[in-house]
């Protein structure tokens, strides 16, 4: 009876224990877990429980910001690592291990490595280019760049360092290519048109020929494209088509008004230090810079009238109305040291005349310059009488054809002619163009004319 009295009392204790147990867990003070999925301590903010005792898997913290990855957690240091199949010690960077961890096996710290499986192919490997602008496979060897084996290669370029291009504006000009070469005889490196030899491009191991075919005189190697012009020798020594020096820049004009002081410098027009032109009240125009030369008169000439003039003396050849020495005069028909020619047809009236005269000059060419009192004879015949020169006598008397010889002038005629001038001495040759001339007494006229190209 008290046995049993006693496991009645114990199962009533046991009863209110357990009572009281549940009693106190639904009254607990819960707490806010975190998911710990790789299970490196720290947990996912965005995956929590709350709970009076952390389920498992959960942990108190939220601070991992990559819960997929045990290597990856707070306050680790976070390296990436490339795998390097190669060895070469640059890894791919598409084949990495990142985390807190040492270095795997088989791993780099180093990535960029464009070819994964050939020892020979990485990042510090240089690459040179030339410049391939003419996109024939062969560059300019003076016109290069490094880069490294795997960056892109770069437009224009090319790697191939077996040949250089000897002329890269033209792909058909490379050392694949047949190219003409040119005999070079007076070793000034220009060479003839005339003589040539076919090769393979781009080579310099073929004696006495070079690329170039611009010389225009291969006997003598003074004379070439990158020689310098030597004024009155007669030769084009720069192989610019003209014997000496061709003024071809923007015309300017000239003007002297009637009746003004000629020897002042606001009234002459200075081409050279041996050519200053002017006319005196009357009379033709003439060079002043002769007349005064040291050489010569060392003074100006005098015109008084037509019957009393050293210009008329010289422009006639007319030694009765010389004033100063006529030997020292020695007559060239005017304008001293300067020659002229008719360059074409402008200004004509047209006549067939001047399509028969076959006497017109050329600029750097001094065939058919003439003197200017030839110049204005033949002028007058083709405007006034509708005729043409056939040759030149001296430098005062022309052939007319159907006439003979003459030697009329009339400077009115010479107005609005293209005339070429060619200062001798200096040896430039330029155009010129009278636009004015005052008959009678006053000596005015005005021209245009060429300077020095810019």
């Amino acid at each position: 009876m008290k046995t049993s009295q006693k496991i009645g009392n114990l199962t009533l204790l046991l009863s209110f224990m357990a009572i009281t147990s549940c009693s106190n867990d639904d009254g607990c003070a819960t707490k806010t877990f975190y998911q710990d999925s790789d299970s490196d301590g720290f947990g996912n903010a965005a995956v929590s429980k709350s709970a009076c005792s952390r389920p498992t898997g959960f942990v108190a913290n939220n601070t991992d910001t990559n819960d997929k990855d045990d290597l990856i957690f707070p306050g680790c240091s976070e390296r990436t690592f490339y795998f390097d199949k190669d060895k070469d010690g640059f890894g791919d960077s598409n084949a990495t291990e990142i985390g807190c961890i040492e270095r795997p096996d088989g791993y780099v710290e180093i990535g960029g490595d464009c070819d994964d499986t050939d020892a020979t192919v990485k990042p510090d490997v240089m690459i040179t280019y030339y410049e391939d602008l003419d996109g024939d496979g062969f560059g300019v060897e003076e016109k290069s760049m490094q880069l490294s084996i795997c960056a892109a290669e770069p437009e224009n370029h090319t790697k191939n360092n077996d040949a250089f291009d000897c002329d890269d504006t033209d792909s058909d000009v490379n050392p694949d290519s047949n190219f003409v070469y040119y005999r070079d005889l007076d070793g000034d490196g220009f060479g003839d048109e005339a003589n040539i030899q076919v090769a393979l491009g781009c080579r310099t191991d073929i004696e006495n020929y070079v690329a170039n075919k611009d010389d225009c005189n291969d006997n003598l190697a003074t004379i070439n494209p990158g020689a310098i012009e030597i004024a009155g020798d007669g030769l084009d020594n720069n192989c610019d088509g003209f014997s000496g020096f061709v003024w071809d820049g923007p015309d300017m004009v000239f003007s002297k008004a009637t009746k003004v002081d000629w020897t002042a410098t606001k009234n002459q027009d200075k081409l050279t230090e041996n050519v200053i032109f002017t006319r005196q009240d009357a009379g033709p125009m003439y060079n002043f810079a002769w007349w005064s030369h040291p050489n010569n008169f060392k003074e100006d000439a005098i015109h008084i009238d037509d019957n009393n003039s050293d210009l008329i003396a010289d422009f006639d050849d007319d030694a009765s109305a010389a004033i100063k020495d006529i030997n020292t005069i020695a007559p060239s028909g005017g304008t001293k040291n300067v020659r002229w020619a008719l360059l074409d047809d402008t200004g004509s009236n047209g006549h067939e005349a001047w399509a028969d005269f076959n006497l017109y000059g050329t600029l750097g060419d001094p065939t058919n310059f003439y003197s200017f009192h030839n110049i204005a004879s033949i002028i007058y015949y083709l405007e006034e009488e509708e005729l043409h020169t056939s040759t030149v006598k001296d430098d005062f008397e022309v052939v007319v054809e159907g006439v003979g010889t003459q030697s009329t002038t009339d400077f009115s005629h010479v107005i609005g002619k293209k005339l070429g001038a060619w200062l001798v001495e200096d040896d430039i040759y330029l155009t010129l163009t009278f636009t004015a001339w005052e008959e009678g007494n006053g000596g005015a006229f005005s021209y245009t004319r060429s300077t020095p190209a810019n």
